[in-house]
């Protein structure tokens, strides 16, 4: 794949996503369909940032208006099956994304203990669960918070049940 079809495409994604996105997630989707080479990549979004196709900002990415323009210009370039590919992963991180916003876990040293916040809503500033708990360390709180984001739909139901 030559420089320029990779900038078209790095600037597709970035473009689809419609939010910033940051090298992790930038490569995530680059990666998920071996659309483009790990290392490649990352050469050409420097060239990118020079060019001033991009912009980088607090390790976020987002296409200039230069770049949003050769976008739209050349997108039907790319080939639908590619394109396919990113919508379905840019979705899929518009989702993640979206449910970090409702899911919230963290600990802070309260004396000797930890205190911990395990919070879940619906939408926005609508909570369907905000619990605090004590714990006697660090590591448990680490674990709890852990549990929580990776678990926290099947631990509310759990909680929901044993209560009622």
């Amino acid at each position: 794949m030559s420089d320029v079809e990779i900038k078209l495409l790095i600037l597709y994604i970035l473009c689809a996503a419609d939010m910033p996105l940051a090298s992790a997630a930038l490569s995530d989707i680059i990666l998920s369909d071996a659309l483009i080479n790990f290392f490649e990549a990352h050469l050409v979004i420097a060239k990118m940032l020079k060019e001033n196709l991009i912009t980088e900002e607090d390790g976020l990415y987002t296409p200039s208006d230069t770049g949003r323009q050769a976008a739209a210009a050349f997108a039907a370039r790319i080939p639908y099956s590619a394109r396919e590919k990113i919508a379905a992963r840019v979705n899929e991180l518009k989702g993640i994304d979206e449910m970090s916003k409702l899911v919230s876990a963290s600990y802070k040293q309260d004396g000797e203990n930890f205190a911990v916040s395990l919070k879940m809503n619906d939408k926005p500033n609508s909570p369907l669960i905000d619990m605090r708990l004590t714990v006697p360390d660090k590591t448990t709180a680490n674990d709890i918070c852990k549990k929580w984001k990776e678990n926290y739909s099947e631990l509310y139901n759990d909680i929901i049940k044993t209560l009622c």
